[in-house]
């Protein structure tokens, strides 16, 4: 009842879920970026080459380009962290805003994998006394719970199922949602990512 893909990579790829972005400072709309980007090589020989971080706007222009050397061992994992700063439009519940993290490896000769990771710049803070915060202002969670199944399609939603359940519960007032009690499908994820959902992810 989930969608299967067959993934065709070259031998020297950005590793299946290979990238983490996260958000380590933010002053104003000042934000410091860190890219962490898992290579690997499954071919018989070492690999010499270059690793470019492009972070794309919503619109795909191109707002910071970062790339280093890299040398991987034949068979042999390597994890690039680079780190920028930029002014971004932040990701919060009213104002979900989305960029597009396009990692490109390249040997001597040619592009080797192009790998997209869709992500939002903000800052997430929680305490006992005083709830959550995104981005400095406080937010007061409004959360459900949600099976994987939906009336009148079962289990097997199609994926504008996923994001119709998303935009009826924020009509609602909620802004979070715990996905009770199935790892959730990747539209899910994408519809709250787009939409402005805070989501608590369980896997059992």
């Amino acid at each position: 009842y989930r969608h299967v893909w067959l993934t065709f990579a070259a031998p020297v790829h950005v590793a299946h879920w290979g990238t983490y972005v996260a958000t380590t400072n933010l002053v104003g709309s000042n934000a410091t970026i860190v890219v962490q980007t898992d290579v690997t090589n499954q071919s018989l020989q070492a690999m010499t080459g270059s690793l470019t971080s492009t972070i794309r706007d919503a619109n795909n222009v191109a707002v910071t380009n970062l790339t280093v050397p890299i040398n991987i061992a034949a068979g042999a994992h390597l994890v690039v962290t680079q780190t920028v700063t930029m002014a971004a439009n932040l990701w919060s519940l009213q104002t979900p805003y989305l960029y597009n993290l396009v990692s490109t490896v390249s040997n001597q000769n040619a592009v080797a994998d192009i790998y997209n990771t869709s992500f939002g710049v903000r800052m997430v803070s929680w305490d006992g006394v005083n709830g959550v915060f995104i981005n400095g202002r406080h937010v007061e969670i409004q959360g459900m719970c949600n099976h994987q199944d939906h009336a009148g399609c079962g289990t097997a939603m199609p994926d504008r199922g996923q994001y119709y359940r998303i935009e009826r519960l924020k009509q609602m007032g909620v802004n979070a949602c715990r996905t009770s009690h199935n790892p959730p499908t990747p539209a899910f994820l994408d519809a709250c990512d787009r939409l402005g959902m805070l989501v608590l992810d369980e896997t059992r």
